[in-house]
């Protein structure tokens, strides 16, 4: 099998649990306590790493930023 090739570029993800959001959206100081956290992602990163827990293989070519 020919393996995908995914292009475009590593970014962080934010991630917000959906109970978090939700209750953020009735009570703004809420967020305070929201259990907010950053993830490594990017659209093109996460679909390879969708599509190589599949079993298929999978290509990966992109960019990352210097920033934090």
């Amino acid at each position: 099998m020919k393996p995908v090739l995914c292009l475009g570029d590593i970014c962080a993800d934010i991630i917000i649990p959906y109970a978090d959001a939700l209750k953020a959206k009735s009570d703004p100081a809420s967020c305070l306590n929201a259990d907010v956290r950053p993830a490594e992602g990017g659209s093109a990163a996460n679909t390879a790493c969708a599509i190589a827990r599949l079993g298929i293989p999978v290509l990966f070519c992109g960019t990352c930023g210097q920033d934090a």
